[in-house]
């Protein structure tokens, strides 16, 4: 698949594998937070399933899971939360944590060796229960 770039400026077809990989500074002076959200067309992100979240099917494809993947190959730190680890632990979720480890997505541990970056970015969980 192929992304037609509309802002800040016209950009013709782009191909979506590394097309965020480059774009954030890597030793900028300041620290950049970024969040990366699907939503569906009435703004929701999760549905309750059982007391557990989960992304509507119709929002789960494989073109942002690449985008999504990019941007947390870049990352020096990753942020989640103790309801993504506990789903994880349970079978309920896969591992997106790890970069470079999913089939077909070499190229992304590759990056950032490329780019003098630890294999792995720290992963920092937030819980309020603990």
């Amino acid at each position: 698949m192929q992304i037609i770039q509309v802002y800040p400026q016209y950009q013709p077809y782009r191909a979506v594998e590394g097309l965020y990989l480059g774009e954030i500074e890597l030793q900028a002076a300041a620290p950049i937070v970024y969040g990366n959200f699907l939503t569906s067309l009435d703004g929701r992100i999760a549905l309750l399933d059982g007391g557990s979240a989960r992304l509507p099917g119709e929002l789960v494809n494989d073109n942002d899971l690449r985008l999504f993947l990019e941007l947390r190959t870049q990352a020096d730190c990753i942020v989640t939360h103790g309801g993504y680890m506990r789903d994880r632990a349970a079978g309920k979720l896969g591992d997106i944590l790890m970069i470079g480890e999913k089939s077909g997505h070499a190229d992304l541990a590759q990056w950032r060796r490329e780019h003098g970056m630890p294999p792995q970015p720290a992963i920092v969980i937030c819980s309020n229960t603990l």
